[in-house]
Protein backbone atom coordinates (compact mmCIF):
# COMPACT_ATOMS: atom_id res chain seq x y z
CA UNK A 1 0.00 0.00 0.00
CA UNK A 2 3.05 2.51 0.24
CA UNK A 3 2.98 2.62 -3.35
CA UNK A 4 -0.02 5.04 -3.30
CA UNK A 5 1.61 7.03 -0.93
CA UNK A 6 4.68 7.99 -2.11
CA UNK A 7 5.48 10.65 -4.80
CA UNK A 8 4.53 10.77 -7.80
CA UNK A 9 7.55 10.72 -10.41
CA UNK A 10 7.95 12.08 -13.56
CA UNK A 11 8.28 8.91 -15.84
CA UNK A 12 4.85 8.24 -14.11
CA UNK A 13 3.44 11.28 -15.43
CA UNK A 14 4.45 10.78 -18.82
CA UNK A 15 3.84 7.26 -19.13
CA UNK A 16 0.02 8.37 -17.92
CA UNK A 17 -0.16 11.12 -20.55
CA UNK A 18 1.15 8.94 -23.53
CA UNK A 19 -1.58 6.53 -22.47
CA UNK A 20 -4.10 9.20 -22.90
CA UNK A 21 -6.55 9.15 -25.81
CA UNK A 22 -6.75 11.74 -28.43
CA UNK A 23 -9.18 13.76 -29.69
CA UNK A 24 -11.47 14.01 -26.25
CA UNK A 25 -12.99 17.17 -25.49
CA UNK A 26 -10.84 19.24 -22.49
CA UNK A 27 -12.28 20.34 -19.31
CA UNK A 28 -13.29 23.74 -18.52
CA UNK A 29 -9.22 24.65 -18.39
CA UNK A 30 -9.82 24.26 -22.16
CA UNK A 31 -6.08 21.91 -22.02
CA UNK A 32 -6.90 18.71 -24.24
CA UNK A 33 -4.48 15.48 -24.04
CA UNK A 34 -2.75 16.96 -27.51
CA UNK A 35 -1.71 19.63 -25.15
CA UNK A 36 0.06 17.28 -22.60
CA UNK A 37 1.36 15.44 -25.14
CA UNK A 38 2.51 18.03 -27.07
CA UNK A 39 4.23 19.95 -24.11
CA UNK A 40 5.15 16.57 -21.98
CA UNK A 41 8.72 17.90 -21.18
CA UNK A 42 7.66 21.21 -20.06
CA UNK A 43 5.12 20.05 -18.16
CA UNK A 44 5.73 16.90 -16.14
CA UNK A 45 7.41 19.14 -13.47
CA UNK A 46 4.57 21.29 -12.63
CA UNK A 47 2.16 18.53 -12.68
CA UNK A 48 4.72 16.31 -10.14
CA UNK A 49 4.64 19.80 -7.93
CA UNK A 50 1.34 20.06 -8.48
CA UNK A 51 0.32 16.21 -7.73
CA UNK A 52 2.89 16.30 -4.72
CA UNK A 53 2.18 19.22 -2.40
CA UNK A 54 -1.85 19.05 -2.56
CA UNK A 55 -3.83 17.48 -0.21
CA UNK A 56 -7.32 15.29 -2.35
CA UNK A 57 -9.53 17.25 -0.98
CA UNK A 58 -8.09 20.45 -2.04
CA UNK A 59 -8.59 18.80 -5.34
CA UNK A 60 -11.64 21.06 -6.69
CA UNK A 61 -10.01 24.27 -6.13
CA UNK A 62 -7.02 23.48 -7.35
CA UNK A 63 -7.79 22.04 -10.38
CA UNK A 64 -11.15 23.63 -11.42
CA UNK A 65 -13.51 21.33 -11.14
CA UNK A 66 -15.29 20.00 -14.13
CA UNK A 67 -18.58 21.28 -16.30
CA UNK A 68 -21.70 19.06 -17.17
CA UNK A 69 -23.10 19.29 -20.82
CA UNK A 70 -26.35 18.48 -22.30
CA UNK A 71 -25.30 16.47 -25.90
CA UNK A 72 -28.45 16.49 -27.69
CA UNK A 73 -29.97 13.11 -29.04
CA UNK A 74 -32.65 12.68 -32.12
CA UNK A 75 -36.17 14.11 -31.28
CA UNK A 76 -37.86 17.30 -30.13
CA UNK A 77 -34.66 19.41 -28.30
CA UNK A 78 -36.95 20.97 -26.45
CA UNK A 79 -37.65 17.76 -24.29
CA UNK A 80 -34.56 17.60 -21.57
CA UNK A 81 -34.99 13.82 -22.13
CA UNK A 82 -33.64 14.23 -25.80
CA UNK A 83 -30.19 15.39 -23.81
CA UNK A 84 -27.67 13.40 -22.53
CA UNK A 85 -25.52 15.16 -19.69
CA UNK A 86 -21.47 14.20 -20.04
CA UNK A 87 -19.21 15.58 -17.10
CA UNK A 88 -16.36 17.36 -18.83
CA UNK A 89 -13.00 17.07 -16.16
CA UNK A 90 -9.51 18.79 -16.88
CA UNK A 91 -7.25 16.91 -18.68
CA UNK A 92 -4.36 17.04 -15.67
CA UNK A 93 -7.20 15.73 -13.32
CA UNK A 94 -7.81 12.70 -15.90
CA UNK A 95 -3.78 12.60 -15.69
CA UNK A 96 -3.60 12.49 -11.95
CA UNK A 97 -6.47 9.87 -11.32
CA UNK A 98 -4.82 7.36 -14.51
CA UNK A 99 -1.61 7.09 -12.44
CA UNK A 100 -3.63 6.65 -9.44
CA UNK A 101 -4.92 3.86 -11.05
CA UNK A 102 -1.84 2.55 -12.95
CA UNK A 103 -0.28 1.80 -9.30
CA UNK A 104 -3.75 -0.05 -7.84
CA UNK A 105 -3.26 -1.95 -11.01
CA UNK A 106 -0.09 -3.20 -9.77
CA UNK A 107 -1.62 -4.88 -6.41
CA UNK A 108 -4.89 -5.25 -7.11
CA UNK A 109 -5.04 -8.63 -8.43
CA UNK A 110 -3.81 -10.00 -5.26
CA UNK A 111 -6.45 -8.07 -3.29
CA UNK A 112 -9.59 -9.09 -5.16
CA UNK A 113 -11.18 -12.69 -5.24
CA UNK A 114 -10.17 -14.64 -8.17
CA UNK A 115 -13.90 -14.83 -8.91
CA UNK A 116 -14.02 -11.01 -9.85
CA UNK A 117 -12.93 -10.48 -13.11
CA UNK A 118 -14.58 -6.81 -13.56
CA UNK A 119 -11.65 -3.99 -13.91
CA UNK A 120 -8.67 -6.23 -13.22
CA UNK A 121 -5.69 -6.17 -15.30
CA UNK A 122 -5.61 -9.71 -16.98
CA UNK A 123 -9.24 -10.81 -16.36
CA UNK A 124 -12.14 -10.22 -18.56
CA UNK A 125 -15.70 -10.53 -17.17
CA UNK A 126 -16.91 -12.17 -20.83
CA UNK A 127 -14.48 -15.24 -19.38
CA UNK A 128 -17.15 -15.89 -16.34
CA UNK A 129 -20.25 -15.55 -18.42
CA UNK A 130 -18.32 -18.17 -21.11
CA UNK A 131 -17.59 -20.32 -17.75
CA UNK A 132 -21.35 -20.16 -16.82
CA UNK A 133 -22.61 -20.85 -20.05
CA UNK A 134 -20.38 -23.91 -20.51
CA UNK A 135 -21.58 -25.42 -16.93
CA UNK A 136 -24.83 -24.88 -17.62
CA UNK A 137 -24.07 -26.54 -21.89
CA UNK A 138 -22.23 -29.14 -19.69
CA UNK A 139 -25.34 -29.66 -17.01
CA UNK A 140 -27.64 -30.94 -19.69
CA UNK A 141 -25.42 -33.26 -21.71
CA UNK A 142 -24.40 -34.38 -17.75
CA UNK A 143 -26.41 -33.66 -14.88
CA UNK A 144 -23.31 -34.26 -12.45
CA UNK A 145 -21.73 -31.26 -12.46
CA UNK A 146 -24.71 -29.46 -11.34
CA UNK A 147 -24.69 -31.64 -8.17
CA UNK A 148 -21.10 -30.46 -7.18
CA UNK A 149 -19.23 -33.10 -8.81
Amino acid sequence: MQLLDRNIEHNEIINAIEETPNNKAPGPDGLSFEFYKKFKKNVTNHLANIFNKMEMKKWNSINGGSTIVLIPKKGDLKDLRNYRPITLANSGEKIYTKILANRQQKFMSNLIYTRQSDSIKDRNMLDKIHSKNFLIENSKINPQITNGY
